[in-house]
């Protein structure tokens, strides 16, 4: 978390009327004081230079660093209220504090990004507040912000004993024991449910493999069973069938030739028959040639639309037997088109029509000439019956022809029904055999899948069975000594960080922090705390409350634009002022402002800025900020 404190407005707190300080970008900023009330003894204490950190620490927490319990100036006109203006990362935060106000009363007033979040009442804000901010604490604030207040002021000076005692509230090692207690607990019932539900995700993928293999074997099976059907016989029967069409069509192509010549055998006698009749029945003569040439027209035309029908209804059978859907799973075959037949079949019937009439205008021309022969029929002699009975015969002979050949084409429409139905089983056990394996495939893909995944979860579960293992263990370590690795750790942070400033201040790292059970011993060049000069101890102290503002930072993530070193200063010489200022120039880059408070007039610090805090005869305070 980082915080970045913009400004404070002070009225009627503590000693001040009504004041508003900038916080954010000043630089170095000493702050001196002026006590003008002829009741205070001294000059520069008392004028109200902590008040204003004070403050900061009001408005967050409604807590004073040293404890006042009245922070309303008695000597102004109304109650106390301060409002603090800061971001915590990337959201602006105004609050305002009220005590004892005649119009605000004692009330805190909440802000996010101008979005008031206050509750009904100074609780539920407080509540709020500790929600959102749970690590902005008035311990915290005078650890932190405020160097020369709180508790890393009392450890150097304290005892032994007590220097663990501090760093254990500092650190917050029972809260932080009991947070891990809590975070191990969930993160166990984390790892025991994990383990469950995996445990679960390996049965289920067990009695999934199980099943997959089944179907495999049984698709291996309906493989087995197919490849006993004698494709190749098949095969053979639709390649005999075939031949046998063929054979049928060539006989019908033969017999319709030989109807055309038995009809002009026809013609030719009956040409012979009207000769014979010419000298006496001339009109007959002209009769049966003008007949003769229109049957025959009409004969040429029916066996060229017979011709033209069989071949269309091949063509409409071949096309017929074209599927577009395959028969096993119903799926449209890629690639195959359905052809639409409409036109062919409507074509054969004008054709089959076309074929009628012709027979039927055939008919009525002989049916016709029959009736005006029969009329010249007494006149002709013996030689012309013999002749008209060889025409009869022959006729009867293209009678039995064509009947024959209506026959074959019967017979051809069963064998094409026969080999469609061959070409289909055929097609069957093709799209089927392909089909199982296909499945085969499938199958054996998802039976690999589920081994891998199988082999993950037992994995995953043997990874977490020993986490489980890991975390008993850090449970049973948590129960027994985690309180003295957690401080263990605290103090080796600090005297790391420690002996950096150390080097910085002393040119040396001979600071040394030590822990001998309940007691933490400090030393520089080998000698303890307690026996070092007063401006050694004041150096070290310096030292220590920077490296224990760390520790806290690093524990919580922690940061602040803003620093306040209250009077620690004023127990050094101008040398020890001159190292302590590299140190915090060295290593507190992310601070925009450094506020020294000091109520020495004789403190040789360069400064960016000033600010002074005058009380006035009437014992307010007034603050006077200054480039």
């Amino acid at each position: 978390m980082r915080i970045t404190f913009n400004n404070i407005r002070l009225n009627n707190f503590m000693s001040f009327g009504d004041e508003f300080v900038q916080l954010d970008n000043l630089g170095y900023v000493l702050v001196a004081g002026k006590n003008e009330c002829p009741d205070d003894a001294s000059l520069s204490n008392g004028s109200g230079k902590s008040s204003i950190w004070e403050g900061i620490v009001w408005a967050l927490t409604g807590e004073t660093i040293r404890g006042h319990k009245s922070v309303v100036n008695l000597f102004g006109n109304d109650g106390a209220v301060v409002t603090l203006d800061f971001n915590v990362d990337d959201k602006n935060y105004v609050i305002q504090r009220s005590k004892d106000h005649s119009k605000l009363k004692s009330s805190l007033y909440i802000s996010v990004d101008g979005q008031d979040i206050s509750g009904k009442g100074i609780r539920d804000s407080e509540a709020i507040l500790k929600q959102r901010l749970p690590d902005l604490t008035s311990s915290l604030i005078s650890s932190v912000i405020i160097l020369g207040q709180g508790l890393p002021q009392r450890f150097s000076n304290n005892t032994p004993s007590g220097r663990k005692q501090v760093l254990e509230e500092l650190s917050k090692s029972d809260f932080m024991i009991e947070d891990l207690k809590q975070r191990v607990s969930e993160r166990k019932n984390t790892l025991n449910n994990s383990l469950h539900e995996t445990e679960k995700n390996v049965l289920t993928l067990s009695t999934k493999k199980e099943m997959l293999s089944k179907q495999l074997t049984d698709v291996e099976r309906e493989i087995e069973a197919l490849r006993a059907t004698d494709i190749n016989q098949l095969r053979s029967e639709c390649e005999t069938v075939q031949q046998t069409i063929t054979s049928i069509e060539n006989e019908m192509r033969e017999l319709s030739l030989d109807i055309d010549d038995d009809k002009r055998s026809v013609d030719s006698l009956k040409e012979a028959f009207y000769a014979k009749r010419t000298e006496s029945a001339t009109k007959v003569s002209q009769i049966n040639a003008s007949y003769s040439d229109q049957l025959t027209s009409l004969s040429v035309d029916v066996a060229t639309v017979g011709n033209d029908i069989l071949t269309s209804k091949k063509e409409l059978s071949r096309l017929k037997g074209i599927k577009d859907v395959c028969p096993t799973c119903g799926q449209k075959l890629l690639g195959v088109t359905k052809p639409d037949t409409t036109e062919l079949e409507n074509h054969i019937k004008e054709l089959e029509e076309k074929n009628i009439l012709l027979q039927e205008q055939r008919s009525q021309l002989d049916k016709k000439k029959k009736e005006e022969l029969e009329i010249n029929d007494q006149n002709f002699s013996a030689e012309l019956n013999g002749l008209q009975k060889r025409l009869q015969d022959t006729e009867k002979e293209i009678a039995e022809k064509d009947s024959k050949n209506k026959s074959l084409d019967k017979e051809k429409a069963t064998l094409s029904k026969q080999l469609v139905s061959i070409q289909h089983t055929i097609a069957t056990v093709d799209a089927d055999m392909a089909s199982l394996q296909s499945k085969v495939v499938s199958l054996t893909n998802d039976i690999s899948v589920t081994d891998r995944e199988l082999l993950y979860y037992n994995n995953e579960q043997e990874n977490t069975k020993a986490h489980v293992v890991a975390i008993n263990k850090i449970e049973t370590v948590i129960k027994r000594d985690f309180r003295g690795c957690l401080l263990k750790n605290v103090i080796d942070f600090i005297d790391n960080r420690a002996k950096k400033y150390a080097q910085v201040v002393f040119n040396n790292d001979l600071l040394e922090f030590k822990q001998e059970g309940n007691n933490i011993s400090i030393s520089f060049d080998n000698k303890e705390y307690e026996s070092l000069s007063g401006g050694e101890q004041k150096k070290l102290d310096v030292i220590i409350q920077l490296a224990i503002r760390d520790m806290l930072c690093h524990l919580i993530n922690f940061s602040s634009n803003i620093l306040v070193c209250d009077e620690i200063f004023d127990a050094l010489d101008i040398t020890g002022c001159q190292k302590v200022l590299d140190l915090i120039s060295s290593d507190l880059e992310d601070i925009s402002s450094v506020f020294i408070v000091t109520h020495r007039d004789n403190l040789c610090i360069p400064c960016d800025n000033e600010i002074h805090v005058i009380k006035d005869a009437n014992k307010i305070s007034h603050v006077i900020q200054k480039a």
